[in-house]
């Protein structure tokens, strides 16, 4: 769903503005995270449950597919001169807190709920607190005025027109795409398979995962707008075999 959302989605934030388009992918998340939340448990309602959990994963990922794109673009056309690569790194700083959010919300209930607990209802905790800090976004975003750059425009190609030139530049779209894929699995890795290392490999109890979690998302907190202004000194092209080279 994810590069669908970006195909889709990202044709409409073209199309219709970036701040349109946040506010788009804000309302899909929205809708994915309360259906996930609030489906009533499979003794209650059978199939229709992990049915209802589907497609709320299935809208999650649809929205996140442009999530970071959009936000990167924002970022990037707000951005003051010299300062492109500080202001768009931030979009990946603002999701180690979240990272790091989850894992203190990770502690928190691991610490208090027993296993058992979080199978039966300790695994909606956040998913509501997600539900719950979404009005927030959403003024937050609303309050958002459009880039100038967009509305310098004077033209502006619809959805169709877009996807057509996505088809006829498919080596570069192909090439962006490979470009990608060392931070994409890098940051999965050391964010979601981590844990799952440590319990199952590493026989780490779940506090102690959570942990773990929060110092990496700590880390890569200070590190990426560090990294984003060395980008503004010397170029984006040298940082992109540098960090390879590091994370392998």
């Amino acid at each position: 769903m994810r590069p669908l959302g970006a195909i889709v989605l990202g044709a409409y934030i073209d199309h219709r503005g970036r701040r349109d388009g946040l506010l788009l992918t804000l309302g899909l998340m929205a809708i994915g995270t309360v259906s996930i939340a609030c489906t009533p448990s499979y003794a209650s309602i059978g199939l229709i449950a992990p049915l209802l959990v589907v497609v709320g994963r299935l809208v999650q990922g649809l929205s996140a597919g442009v999530e970071a794109g959009g936000v990167s673009v924002y970022l990037f056309e707000i951005a003051t001169p010299g300062h492109k690569g500080f202001y768009v790194s931030w979009q990946a700083a603002s999701q180690q807190v979240a990272v790091m959010f989850a894992a203190v919300l990770g502690l928190c209930l691991t610490s208090r709920l027993s296993g058992d607990q979080m199978t039966h209802w300790g695994w909606r905790v956040p998913q509501l607190v997600g539900c719950a800090i979404i009005p927030l976004l959403f003024l937050l975003r609303r309050s958002l005025k459009e880039t100038p750059a967009f509305l310098e425009r004077k033209r502006r190609p619809s959805p169709r027109e877009i996807l057509r030139t996505l088809a006829r530049s498919w080596r570069l779209v192909a090439l962006g795409t490979l470009l990608s894929i060392m931070n994409t699995v890098c940051f999965y890795m050391i964010t979601a398979y981590t844990p799952t290392f440590g319990g199952a490999v590493l026989h780490l109890a779940a506090r102690d995962n959570m942990i773990v979690t929060l110092y990496v998302g700590a880390s890569n907190f200070l590190w990426l707008p560090i990294m984003g202004a060395v980008s503004d000194r010397i170029g984006r092209r040298p940082l992109l075999p540098l960090s390879a080279c590091w994370r392998c």
